[in-house]
Parts: C-alpha cells; sequence; structure tokens
C-alpha cells in the first residue's frame, strides 16, 4: 500500500501494488479529505465495482459502475440524496440493452417518473416508455438506429391520449392527431399533415360533435389559405371566414374573407388585405376592410393600422345610399359622425333619427373617449353606458341569427 498526502497533509489517495503496478483497492479523496471514489484493478487495469462518491461534507454514494479490463459493463447513478436516477448496461463500452431512468424527490413533491428504453451499440432501438408519477404512462416512442421511427405517442397526466403522429427517420411524417379536452371531455381533435418534418397539405380541426371547426393549407412549410368556422352553441353555422395568404416580392400581404350565415342563408360578408398584419380572430390588421350585403354591395369601409381602426370608417344603406362616415383614432371616435338617412338626407345632430343610428353603429362599434369627442356637446344621447368613461362593446352571438346581440358595457377599470 502507497499513501499519497496533500500538501495541507491531508490524505489524496491510498493505492495497492503488485510488481509495481496497480492491483487492488485504490482509495483517492478531495482535498479536505473527504473520500471521492474506491476503484478496484487487477494487473494495472479496473476491475470489478468502482465507486464514486459526491463532494459534499458527507459520503453520499453518486454511482456504482462494474467495469472488466477498463471497459464498463454496468452502471447505477444515484442523486445527492441516495435516490436511484439511472441503471444501464453496456458491452465494449456502448450502451447496450434495457436501461432505466429515474426522476427523483425534489422540495417533497413526488415528481417520480421512470423512462425505460432499449439501445444496441450505443443507439437507441425499439420502443421507449416514459412515466409520470405513480406509473402514469407519458409517452411511447419508437426507435431505429438512434433516431426516431415508427409512430409516437403521448398522454396528458389523467392518461388521455394527446398526440399521435409518425416519424420516418427522425422526422414528422404522415398524419399527426391532437385532442384537446376539457375536464376528462373531448372538444377538439386537430389533424396536421406533415412531408419529412414539413407541415405540407391539409390541416383540419374537427369538434366533438364532429364539425370541422378549421381547415388549414401549407404548401412546403408555408402557410396558404384557410377557413374558420363558428357554430352557435345549438350547433348552427354563423360564421365562415377565408384567409389567403398573398406575396408581393418581399412583403407578405393576407387576404380575409369573412361570411356570416344564418340557416344556410348568407347576412353578410367581408373582405380584408392587411399588409403583414393580423387580424381580431389573433392577427393585427394593417390595411383595409370591406364589408359587403348579401347582393355584394358595400356595406362598411374600415381603415387598420398595428391592429387597431384607424382614419375614417363608412357605411352604407342597402339600396346603396351613404349611411355615414366618421374620423376614428386608434380604435375611438374622434370627431362628430355625418349621418345621412335612406334618402339621402343629412341628418342633424342631437335629433332621434341621429342618435339612433349613433346608437346602431357607433356606441356599440367604437370606444367613446371623450377627450377625443364627448356626443353631449352636440346634444347625442348615448344609449347606454357612462359617457365619461371608455367604453367598449363585447358581442355575444346568441343562436347566430345575427339578430340577437348583447352588450355589455365596461368602465376603465373593471375592462
Amino acid at each position: 500500500e502507497l499513501v499519497y498526502n496533500n500538501t495541507n497533509g491531508r490524505i489524496r489517495a491510498a493505492n495497492w501494488y503488485k510488481n509495481d503496478t496497480l492491483h487492488g483497492m485504490r482509495y483517492v479523496y478531495t482535498t479536505v479529505g473527504i473520500l471521492d471514489s474506491i476503484q478496484q484493478y487487477r494487473n494495472g487495469r479496473k476491475n470489478g465495482l468502482q465507486r464514486v462518491y459526491g463532494k459534499e461534507e458527507r459520503i453520499a454514494l453518486k454511482k456504482i459502475q462494474l467495469v472488466r479490463n477498463d471497459t464498463i459493463i454496468y452502471e447505477r447513478r444515484y442523486d445527492y440524496g441516495g435516490e436511484l436516477q439511472a441503471i444501464e448496461y453496456y458491452k465494449n463500452g456502448l450502451l447496450d440493452g434495457e436501461c432505466r431512468y429515474y426522476t427523483t424527490h425534489y422540495y417533497g413533491i413526488d415528481t417520480t417518473a421512470t423512462r425505460i428504453c432499449n439501445y444496441k451499440s450505443g443507439k437507441k432501438v425499439g420502443e421507449e416508455r416514459e412515466y409520470r408519477g405513480k406509473g402514469v404512462l407519458s409517452s411511447i416512442t419508437t426507435w431505429n438506429e438512434g433516431v426516431k421511427h415508427g409512430k409516437s405517442l403521448s398522454y396528458y397526466n389523467d392518461g388521455l391520449k394527446y398526440k399521435e403522429v409518425n416519424f420516418v427517420d427522425g422526422k414528422k411524417n404522415g398524419e399527426e392527431h391532437m385532442y384537446y379536452y376539457r375536464d376528462t371531455v373531448l372538444y377538439s381533435h386537430h389533424i396536421n399533415r406533415f412531408n419529412m418534418d414539413t407541415l405540407h397539405g391539409k390541416q383540419i380541426e374537427i369538434s366533438a360533435k364532429g364539425d370541422t371547426t378549421a381547415k388549414r393549407w401549407y404548401n412546403e412549410g408555408r402557410f396558404d389559405s384557410s377557413i374558420t368556422y363558428k357554430y352557435s352553441e345549438a350547433g348552427k353555422l354563423y360564421m365562415e371566414m377565408r384567409t389567403t395568404l398573398v406575396n408581393h416580392g418581399e412583403t407578405t400581404s393576407q387576404y380575409f374573407q369573412e361570411y356570416w350565415v344564418s340557416e344556410g342563408v348568407l347576412l353578410y360578408h367581408t373582405n380584408t388585405v392587411s399588409s403583414g398584419g393580423r387580424n381580431y380572430y389573433g392577427y393585427d390588421f394593417d390595411g383595409k376592410m370591406t364589408t359587403y350585403y348579401p347582393d355584394k354591395k358595400i356595406h362598411y369601409q374600415q381603415w387598420w393600422e398595428n391592429g387597431e381602426q384607424d382614419s375614417l370608417y363608412s357605411g352604407w344603406y342597402e339600396n346603396g345610399k351613404k349611411m355615414f362616415v366618421c374620423k376614428v383614432s386608434t380604435g375611438r371616435l374622434a370627431a362628430r359622425p355625418d349621418i345621412w338617412n335612406e334618402k339621402g338626407v343629412k341628418l342633424v345632430a342631437g335629433t332621434d333619427a341621429y342618435n339612433t343610428i349613433f346608437n346602431e353603429e357607433f356606441a356599440t362599434r367604437l370606444q367613446i373617449d371623450t377627450k377625443l369627442y364627448d356626443p353631449a356637446k352636440d346634444k347625442i344621447q348615448v344609449a347606454w353606458g357612462d359617457r365619461n368613461s371608455e367604453m367598449i362593446g363585447v358581442e355575444d352571438m346568441d343562436g347566430g341569427d345575427g339578430d340577437n346581440l348583447q352588450w355589455d358595457r365596461y368602465d376603465k377599470k373593471s375592462r
């Protein structure tokens, strides 16, 4: 036995030799004298169990290896609390066989999970399963030569299926199914199609009732067009929105079409060109929106900038006569609107006829900020809300018939 010491006098290592070659036990310590590892040698090469410890103020087993002629065969790893983290098998120094991995307890919370997978010559093969606490299955993945190949499944915490997708050579290929639940009741099923990890073709969203709620088309990963369908609680279709992506050189524009229908009857539709923007279904408008009557005559025309209605806002009657024109600033009424009746006669602000149209077309569609424009100064009676606060209408469709609109109002604080 030969003992080595650090300059501080503490032991650094204790080795056993035979014929001037490491043979037997070898003890290695940290600079402060804490045991770091216990190694076994035979004729100068590691053989037998090798133990590695943590470097805390106490001895904590961190790793055990079974080694034969310097080549690892088996390994068990532990965290600093002594909880098992991994069991691995090796062949010719490479992972080979079934391996298990564990997530241990932290801060008193049970986060125990297990991952079971198989290796061959250092590469994952076959089925890999991951579990959450208490043995709840989290995912199943199929591997071939170290890459995902075949069906892959993942699950929610309660065991319900979340995703199913197929891989080819590590890339998504074919249909991907995703399931969304409220509590334990399925409410949406998405089907995405991939071509070697790239979205391509038609993507579909289906409600729990079997209604198609959205269709999207991709061309080699680039969004091309979509149709979104909205249904009432009674299951009646009341809105259909079409979106088409148009490229103009280095800029991108989006073209939106909305069709509002009831019992199969078109109520009106909207066309919008948005230059690189988004609309109020998740996109910030930056362009012109035009709304049409069923006979394709213009109903409304609005301008948007950075997601907010801005500039002029105009409306027309079904007979083609202008109904109103007003100035809008960042979604707020900025000046007194000019309003006409169906015969083309301009109405006087504050009259009953003027107030009726004002309340129908502005008070429920735009915010009224009295710092920009106060209707009371023009004797305009706002039918609802507090004129001294910002107001916004919140639309609640009932049955999708286009006639039953309920509006709530909020002041600045509650909004």
